[in-house]
């Protein structure tokens, strides 16, 4: 096994690759155009051994995380829905493409989450200024105070989208 360290579309154009018989594009598809991403897979395609396999790990485009209004909306806009991984992968060539969503029970403490979005840990409260993750903080922070499990715990369905497709 040779872990190679690259962004999705700087290796899958890179001839030097050789052959392999697996890719895993994990949580990155959101950040790539159509276009960069249907590149993206061709050159993946290209690479791959008979038979090999690329496996894309992203998350639903609806989910139920505790995010306030205006940061759900942003994830809608980033996230597509698995059916549109899909068909780009197919539209390239690639066959015997598969979906599968799975879900865990996920549960952290609200204050945590709370620092989490206020560090902007995903890309998605990336745009919003100090002022406007302020307020979404204590839109969450009022929302989800009444849900509290253990007097400090929110929870939250986890969920992440597995495609695999075959060369």
């Amino acid at each position: 096994i040779e872990t190679m360290c690259q962004g999705a579309l700087e290796f899958s154009q890179c001839a030097g690759n050789g052959g392999y018989d697996r890719a895993l594009l994990k949580e990155v598809v959101h950040h790539l155009s159509d276009g960069d991403l249907s590149s993206a897979y061709d050159g993946i395609l290209s690479q791959l051994n008979p038979g090999g396999l690329v496996l894309t790990c992203t998350r639903p485009h609806e989910v139920e995380y505790p995010f306030f209004d205006a940061a759900r909306d942003v994830w809608r806009g980033q996230q597509k829905p698995s059916e549109h991984f899909v068909a780009l992968l197919e539209s390239v060539g690639f066959r015997d493409v598969k979906c599968e969503v799975e879900e865990y029970p996920a549960s952290v403490e609200l204050d945590w989450w709370l620092d989490m979005v206020s560090k902007r840990f995903w890309s998605t409260f990336a745009a919003f200024s100090d002022e406007e993750l302020a307020a979404g903080i204590e839109e969450i922070r009022a929302k989800y105070s009444q849900e509290l499990t253990d007097g400090k715990n929110i929870s939250f369905p986890e969920r992440m989208v597995f495609i695999t497709a075959r060369k």
